[in-house]
């Protein structure tokens, strides 16, 4: 007998939708912060290959593709899919604006999600999380928290 197995659905659409207006949101504001005029459709499939690659974490047999390495290729792939290459020094300062948006804009998603938490969470200064799952951040957290952060920094920049 099995006894209590909890079981999870993982909805794939919902993710590689979430994931998809996610990486267009970082890439659009990237452009935004180097003053780029991208066309949307590049923004598009630049967020679509972040998006397919996140999907890609469920499939047991490509686990393989998850090192830092592969991960940065696919970052530097995005980048180049949305706003080409230009010269290398153009194409460098394109990868630390993304890398400088995504991390504000992660940090400041953490940083919501754990001035939300409840002090019951929070055991000595430690931040308990439930074995087996990293972070339960509900999806309207991230989102507000997202357009918070983007909102945030484009203010500050």
């Amino acid at each position: 007998m099995m006894g209590n197995v909890k079981t999870m659905t993982v909805y794939l659409d919902v993710i590689f939708l979430f994931n998809f207006l996610i990486d267009a949101a970082v890439l659009q504001t990237t452009a935004w912060s180097r003053k780029l005029r991208v066309k949307k459709r590049k923004i598009f499939f630049g967020a679509l290959i972040g998006a397919v690659y996140v999907v890609m974490l469920f499939f047991p047999p490509l686990s393989f593709l998850f090192t830092v390495l592969v991960k940065c290729l696919v970052s530097l792939l995005m980048i180049f899919v949305s706003f080409g290459f230009g010269s290398l020094q153009h194409f460098l300062r394109n990868i630390l604006a993304f890398y400088f948006v995504n991390f504000v804009v992660a940090g400041g998603i953490f940083a919501v999600h754990y001035l939300w938490q409840s002090n019951s969470e929070i055991l000595n200064g430690i931040w308990m999380i439930e074995s087996g799952y990293p972070v339960q951040t509900g999806l309207l957290t991230i989102a507000v928290s997202l357009a918070l952060m983007i909102w945030f920094f484009r203010q500050q920049w």
